[in-house]
Order: C-alpha cells, then sequence, then structure tokens
C-alpha cells in the first residue's frame, strides 16, 4: 500500500516521523504497528477511484485480509451488526 501510494504521487509519511509522534504514548511501537499507521495515513488520501483499484491490485496478489479490517475493503462482514442508533428522551427531565 504505501508503495502504491508514493506511486500515486501521494504523502508517506515516514516510519521514523510516525514513530516520533507515538514516542510519549507508545515508546516501543512495532515496526508493524509503524507501518500499519502509515498505511491508516495514506488510505485517508486515496479517492474512490484509487482504492479501487488498490484493492484490485491486492486482490491480484492472492492476499487474505482478516475480516476484522473489512473497511479497508469496503465491506462489512454479516457478522458485524451495524450500531443502533442512539435513541433520545422523548421528554427532558
Amino acid at each position: 500500500m504505501l508503495d502504491y501510494a508514493q506511486e500515486q504521487g501521494k504523502s508517506v509519511p515516514s516510519a521514523g516521523s510516525v514513530r516520533k509522534s507515538l514516542e510519549q504514548v507508545l515508546p516501543s511501537a512495532s515496526d508493524v504497528t509503524i507501518d500499519f499507521l502509515r498505511a491508516n495515513a495514506v488510505s485517508a488520501q486515496l479517492d474512490e477511484t484509487e482504492r479501487t483499484e488498490l484493492v484490485e491490485h491486492i486482490e491480484s496478489q492472492r492476499v487474505s485480509v482478516s475480516p476484522r479490517y473489512a473497511a479497508a475493503r469496503d465491506e462489512t462482514p454479516d457478522w458485524i451488526k451495524a450500531p443502533v442508533e442512539q435513541q433520545t428522551p422523548l421528554e427532558t427531565p
């Protein structure tokens, strides 16, 4: 994903900059955590066409994505229920 973003001319945060921004909260973040956060920052920059292209590229690589990360593929497994809207009281106390 990071390589794809660079190819698309997106701003990809360096591992060092992400690590530095986390050092107060998570001083010993793993490399996997850092890469995940970098990918998350890049994901916010992609438009719908780029996301579709990226998903097609990932699928062509036969990568399996855990269902818990379904939002990355814009899919929701049937076992995840949509949150019930917060009910507002009819009368104010």
